[in-house]
């Protein structure tokens, strides 16, 4: 990571107590802005000699050297040679206008390795490793991101995320995190993403091609595409449905096994030693009836059983539909 001249201090600064006596063996202490995270300093843009956390102060109130820092903000503690805290100075940037370059990421904290999925960091930085939050770590495999679950401070802070790929691993060194803060975000509304977010209107997306089977949303075109409608549908295949109780005479589907059960109901009496005669029922069981009466001399009539026997009865016509005929 390359190096830049502080704004502060950096190069032959001097400084003075309230009073304006010279600071002589004053102190200057280095952070990571926001915190009481010690963070290194550099005596030139080589970064080969660090500066020492504090820089003292020389007898003229000079800095010893030039200070050089990343492109991270610091902040720096102004103290005298006995500790008097005299100024506190926060999110100073470095300067370097012909070659500062500005990433989306911030310079973030020395992490210790958990698990795949989590770490720790020195102090209380829940503020700064946020919830819903974006991070950045450099493994064994390279470069890699994640979104804050949780972030909770005991002894240290540790945060729990969902990475997009590959985990952590023990290589882990400094985890960055985004530029932009997870609350109170300057990203447009239309923009912002939520883990749980309750569409509103009448959202699109793409529509998946035929026969996907994935966690992709299905749109209507999806669902008219790929499922029967219920007006008229045409069936392929082998269509299955519940089978209904026997007797049962309304609009369900009759499968196969409703058919092949009322068709051939076992109810039927049995078959042997009945030649010749037929089947009748007295309303509630189903029986054998004796052989036809002889049809002798019954032409016009019609066959009729009282429950046991049957007979031959003649067609009594009523009066008023042989009037009507003009018969009577």
């Amino acid at each position: 990571m390359s190096a830049v001249i502080s704004s502060v201090f950096g190069a032959g600064a001097q400084l003075f107590t309230n009073a304006g006596v010279v600071l002589a063996g004053g102190k200057i202490y280095t952070y990571a802005a926001g915190t009481t995270t010690a963070a290194a300093t550099w005596t030139d843009s080589t970064q080969v000699t660090q500066n020492p956390n504090p820089i003292v102060l020389d007898s003229a109130g000079r800095v010893p050297n030039e200070i050089w820092v990343t492109n991270a903000a610091y902040k720096f503690v102004v103290q005298d040679a006995n500790s008097n805290t005299l100024g506190t100075y926060d999110n100073i940037p470095g300067v370097n206008a012909s070659t500062a370059t500005f990433s989306e990421w911030t310079a973030g904290l020395a992490a210790t390795y958990i698990s795949s999925t989590s770490f720790s960091v020195a102090g209380n930085q829940t503020a700064i490793y946020q919830v819903n939050r974006r991070i950045q770590y450099t493994v064994t495999g390279g470069t890699f991101y994640g979104t804050i679950n949780s972030s909770t401070y005991g002894s240290v802070t540790t945060v729990v995320f969902t990475p997009d790929s590959t985990g952590l691993d023990t290589s882990v060194g400094n985890v960055n995190y985004g530029f932009m803060s997870a609350t109170n975000s300057s990203v447009p509304a239309v923009y912002v993403l939520s883990l749980n977010a309750a569409l509103t209107g009448i959202p699109t997306a793409p529509t998946a091609s035929a026969g996907t089977n994935t966690t992709q949303i299905a749109t209507t075109a999806f669902v008219a595409a790929n499922f029967a409608g219920l007006v008229s549908p045409a069936f392929t295949g082998t269509p299955t449905a519940p089978t209904a109780t026997t007797g049962n005479n309304t609009t369900q589907i009759a499968t196969t096994a409703f058919v092949a059960a009322t068709a051939f109901n076992a109810a039927l009496p049995s078959q042997g030693g009945n030649a010749g005669k037929f089947v009748t029922t007295d309303g509630s069981n189903a029986s054998w009836s004796l052989v036809y009466p002889t049809q002798t001399g019954n032409t016009g009539k019609f066959l009729t059983t009282d429950g046991t026997n049957t007979s031959w009865a003649t067609i009594v016509v009523p009066d008023f539909l042989l009037y009507a005929q003009g018969i009577i």
